[in-house]
């Protein structure tokens, strides 16, 4: 949860959705930081903020600020031959289903990748890497 004025808390509990609303069980008073979580439980994590908000945060330590930011898939890449970017995500209604990756290429053609095409973890840098198009790989799972 990104609090105004504060470093980002967590819930250690479910969230459901209920219409155009989500509900959690816990209170407010059952926010943890950030750092409660082990930095390994962020290895198989992938996440999409193409506004880069983690990178500023204040109040973190510095290891899980680079652990979060290296998860993010907003960025651009090389697949077969061509530079795409990461554009957006598609859900199912229900939001439980990621349908599809969309990229744009340098003609802003929007190509779009679905389950067994993209490996989204081939996406994630590397904490301090080079912002050039990076080739990935093209046969695991959305």
């Amino acid at each position: 949860m990104d609090r105004i004025g504060g470093p980002p808390r967590v819930f250690d509990a479910a969230i459901r959705f209920d219409g155009d609303r989500l509900h959690t069980p816990s209170r407010v008073s059952d926010l943890r930081p950030v750092e409660s979580i082990p930095v390994d439980r962020f290895a198989e994590l992938v996440h999409f903020d193409p506004w880069w908000a983690f990178r500023g945060v204040s109040g973190v330590d510095r290891r899980w600020v680079e652990t979060i930011f290296s998860t993010n898939i907003a960025r651009t890449f090389a697949h077969e031959h061509r530079t795409l970017k990461v554009h957006d995500l598609r859900f199912s209604d229900d939001l439980r289903t990621l349908e599809a990756l969309l990229t744009k290429d340098d003609a802003f053609r929007t190509v779009e990748f679905h389950a067994n095409e993209i490996d989204l973890r081939s996406l994630r840098r590397a904490p301090h890497r080079s912002r050039e198009a990076e080739p990935v790989g093209s046969t695991k799972a959305l």
